[in-house]
């Protein structure tokens, strides 16, 4: 019996593409265990999100190579696409695979986990890929470090190796279709004091289809699904790299949205909750054939589907259209995850973000007009470079404002290969330290202010598969994305059930069923 474990770092969308891979392996015969436990194949999809979680992903390896030396270590996700060089140099690496060519990862495995010599380096045949069709060619020839599609069997030779990233120029126009291209930041994505990316990592072309050779039928552990409908982002905030990773705008097309969708609520899936790294620009690449709207309509038909979520949209993106689709749809849940980042123009516009404050506040009181007690959750940065007090202090006001039901708070990172990285006013680690702790009170505050406004109302909540592992309580989540813990039967998990909110405390909301 093959065993295999997985990895997971980063968003959402990695989690999806490793229940993908998982799937795919399944359909080879491999049986999944724990990480902790020592495992025959282990993949470790990672994220390059900071440089922290670079240095997470490198210790993950480590950590593996530890369990089980005679293993086979697969290592994907941004971080193996953006820095492949450093991973394929680290001891234990069997293999380096671009998230282009995910679907292949266990065709290239299932002949056995023994390490291959560099004579045996071959890729396998592709019937039967992950139990679906219309997969890219695979070149049956021997794969060099960094040739083509990027699939790197290690030890590699010199030969081949990926180009220097020093001799990358950037255009002045977005990425063409399937490319993974750095922008100019003299025009496309240009934001305050950056001079571009002069350390920018090297860089892997895909095909615009590949990444969607991916594809799911359960979410292991969820009792919620994932379903991504984008790849790839067209933003390029000043800190973040994953445009340079991901590459451009890659929409999934509404037919095979459809078809997962069925296959997930088929499989007893309730709730999906649509995930992409720019979830908001879904069609933008498809010359205005179809956008998120369509989407939205799309699933609500389906006949079993009780409840869609967005995973997270930009304020830019948010129209009247989809806050009166949201408002006037019975399954699309009134909760919305819109990244703030800032709440100071001037930070906002060193980031180059696309809002200012006051478009942010309008939104959201746009929101508040047409839905009831609508949920905002958020990201915010602290610390990010020329950040004073004053700057500070406006995010702290407008959080206060939009009476966020949850706040995602993280420290400014020195993300190398970003515009940020270079600019020379970065905040002392000890202030960036204590606004975090600040605004974490302030989130507090905000999130159990909320909360009291539901009480005594019913909510519609999701019954986890798992109790919960505190009080034994049945738990779930509500419409408006609080988590609530009730008494009941466990003939009713899985299932969505109206609950009256009767205690509210800090950290824990009670109900019982109605």
């Amino acid at each position: 019996m093959k065993t295999c474990a997985f990895i997971t770092l980063g968003c959402k969308v990695n989690q999806y593409e490793t229940q993908a891979i998982r799937e795919s392996l399944a359909a080879k015969g491999f049986v999944e265990t724990e990480p902790e436990q020592a495992a025959d194949l282990y993949v470790i999809n990672t994220c390059t999100v900071t440089s922290v979680s670079d240095e997470k992903s490198r210790q993950y390896i480590k950590k593996v190579r530890r369990k089980n030396p005679r293993a086979t270590v697969v290592v994907t996700g941004c971080y193996a696409e953006a820095d492949a060089e450093t991973i394929k140099k680290m001891e234990g690496v069997d293999y380096v695979i671009t998230k282009a060519e995910e679907s292949c990862l266990a065709e290239i495995v299932s002949s056995g986990t023994v390490r291959l010599t560099p004579e045996q380096k071959r890729i396998m045949p592709l019937e039967g890929l992950n139990d679906h069709e219309n997969h890219p060619p695979l070149n049956p020839f021997p794969l060099r470090g960094g040739e083509t599609r990027g699939i790197t069997k290690l030890p590699a030779s010199n030969e081949g190796d990926v180009a220097d990233s020093s001799s990358i120029t950037f255009p002045k126009s977005p990425p063409s279709q399937g490319e993974m291209i750095p922008p100019s930041l003299d025009g496309r994505g240009k934001g305050e004091g950056e001079k571009g990316l002069s350390d920018g990592k090297s860089l892997f072309k895909r095909t615009e289809d590949s990444i969607y050779n991916l594809k799911i039928s359960h979410f292991a552990g969820h009792t919620k699904a994932f379903l991504k409908i984008e790849d790839g982002c067209d933003m390029y905030c000043s800190y973040c790299i994953i445009p340079y990773v991901r590459g451009g705008i890659k929409s999934r097309r509404p037919h095979d949205i459809i078809e997962e969708a069925k296959r997930l609520i088929q499989n007893g899936y309730k709730e999906i909750i649509l995930t992409g790294i720019h979830l908001g620009a879904y069609g933008r690449d498809a010359q205005g054939n179809h956008c998120l709207l369509d989407v939205i309509h799309m699933l609500s038909n389906l006949s079993g589907l009780e409840r869609l979520r967005l995973s997270s949209i930009e304020v830019n993106e948010i129209t009247n259209d989809l806050i009166d689709l949201v408002a006037h749809t019975k399954k699309a849940c009134p909760h919305f995850h819109i990244p703030l980042q800032s709440g100071d123009d001037f930070i906002l516009k060193r980031m180059n973000r696309k809002y200012t404050v006051s478009q942010y506040a309008e939104v959201l009181d746009n929101i508040h007009s047409k839905i009831d007690l609508p949920s905002f959750t958020t990201d915010v940065m602290v610390g990010f470079p020329g950040e004073k007090d004053e700057h500070f202090e406006n995010t702290v006001n407008l959080c206060k404002k939009a009476g966020f039901s949850r706040m995602h708070i993280f420290p400014f990172s020195v993300r190398e290969g970003t515009p940020a990285a270079k600019m020379s006013d970065q905040c002392h680690p000890q202030i960036i330290k204590q606004r975090k702790a600040m605004l974490e009170t302030t989130a507090d505050t905000l999130a159990f202010a909320y909360k009291k406004q539901l009480l005594n109302k019913v909510a519609e909540v999701l019954a986890e598969v798992e109790r919960d592992t505190k009080t034994n309580k049945l738990c779930g989540y509500s419409e408006r994305y609080i988590k609530v813990l009730f008494n009941g039967p466990d003939t009713i998990k899985n299932t969505i059930v109206s609950v009256r909110i009767k205690g509210i405390t800090p950290s824990v909301v009670m109900g019982t069923l109605v």
